[in-house]
């Protein structure tokens, strides 16, 4: 299960190809890494490509088209690229309030820690 954030304040969740593909803020999903690096929730933020993968098996942020291209050499469908969707520059303070309803909400598991070089796409 995840989740993505609208700059509208409108919230998803389904499956990837339905998503609606523009003016995303962030995308969050249960960590399945249940090791000590777990961090109860992934949350992707400020990037300008969210890509879902089958051969990644989840969402990948990026801001280089040259990440997109490689990702579609598997292909688009079961397998490969299921979805690609677009970042969009928004007010500050409103970017802010949308993270943070991500690393909050309560129907994902409770958020105990961050991946920065892979969540954050201010890189």
């Amino acid at each position: 299960m995840f989740r993505v954030y609208y700059g509208d304040g409108q919230c998803f969740e389904g499956s990837p190809e339905a998503a609606p593909t523009d003016n995303v803020q962030a995308i969050a999903w249960n960590d399945p890494d249940e090791s000590i690096g777990d961090c109860g929730r992934i949350v992707l933020h400020g990037w300008d490509i969210y890509i879902y993968s089958d051969h990644v098996g989840s969402w990948h942020g990026t801001n280089k088209y040259a990440d997109l291209l490689m990702h579609l050499g598997y292909g688009c469908g079961a397998g490969g690229v299921r979805a690609v969707l677009r970042g969009c520059w928004i007010d500050y303070e409103l970017f802010k309030k949308i993270k943070l309803r991500a690393e909050s909400d309560p129907a994902l598991n409770r958020r105990t820690g961050c991946r920065p070089n892979n969540e954050d796409g201010s890189e």
